[in-house]
């Protein structure tokens, strides 16, 4: 068999990869509309919501490597030293944990939780790896919530860990309300200002999330650098024949945050997003930020 011929099946197997991770994206916003037919698309509860958490931690469950764990809950302090200011102590009334967070994505192999019961953990800050919020449909009001909440997580674990290091911090939405959605032009300022509006709140002491995924189509992704940019991500352009990239690249980016050298899958950057993606605005005052 010649060079070119295995170079053509090599890039064959790779893009049904691709295809394969992909259609999780498409698996999940079907499950979610079976549900939504079920019980009406006007019908709101708790347990819509607790649904969309679970569909999305059984994908992560089933792809990332082995040594994380992937559960609802808190992550909580163990010390009284405020690592943001080398080695000062915590003011008397500091949080003890953060708010409760629809998926934490932590390291079980080195960090036993402090608590577990089912899939509700209490875990330490050096063991987090990846927080996601989950959202059945993602409105202004959701948006606004989802944002303040990574942004206090945000704040809080620069305080606690010893280790600088980043937790992926991600907000995912199994569909984009018309307050977000307008038709004229590709994405609501809303996004912009909402970041921004967050991370002032908490005087550049937080980051807004790293990445924004609203199914079928729109996502935000921050870029690396000392200011915060984000490029708008279509995931699968209404002009285009391709598979919708949401997932592959949901998993994409946390396998470089959870993994270490080869224990992670070997999930290529979604190729067609390198000429997709486009800069859409930066958020002030990120220069303040690690």
């Amino acid at each position: 068999m010649s060079h070119e011929t295995n170079l053509e099946k090599a890039q064959t197997e790779l893009l049904s990869l691709a295809e394969f991770y992909s259609a999780d994206a498409d698996t999940l916003r079907l499950k979610y509309k079976q549900i939504e037919k079920l019980i009406g698309p006007g019908h709101h509860s708790p347990s819509e919501g607790s649904y969309c958490e679970t569909l999305l931690k059984e994908f992560l469950r089933r792809t990332l490597p082995r040594h994380v764990s992937v559960d609802s809950g808190f992550i909580r302090r163990v010390s009284e030293v405020d690592w943001s200011k080398h080695s000062a102590t915590l003011p008397p009334d500091s949080p003890i944990a953060t708010p409760q967070l629809d998926i934490i994505i932590h390291d079980s192999t080195d960090f036993a939780p402090l608590f577990r019961s089912e899939d509700l953990v209490v875990v330490l800050p050096e063991a987090a790896k990846a927080v996601i919020e989950v959202k059945k449909c993602l409105d202004f009001s959701k948006l606004d919530d989802a944002v303040k909440k990574i942004g206090k997580t945000r704040q809080l674990l620069r305080r606690w860990r010893f280790e600088s290091y980043k937790v992926f911090t991600c907000i995912f939405a199994f569909s984009l309300a018309d307050d977000l959605n307008p038709k004229t032009k590709l994405y609501s300022d809303s996004f912009e200002n909402r970041f921004r509006d967050t991370v002032a709140e908490f005087d550049g002491l937080c980051d807004a999330p790293d990445l924004l995924i609203a199914l079928p189509k729109l996502a935000f992704h921050q870029s690396a650098g000392n200011v915060a940019h984000f490029d708008y991500c279509p995931m699968a352009p209404p002009d285009q024949e391709t598979p919708n990239i949401a997932g592959q690249f949901l998993l994409f980016l946390l396998t470089n945050y959870t993994s270490w050298a080869t224990q992670g899958r070997a999930l290529q950057y979604p190729e067609p997003l390198r000429s997709w993606r486009q800069p859409a605005f930066k958020v002030e005052p990120a220069v303040l930020m690690k």
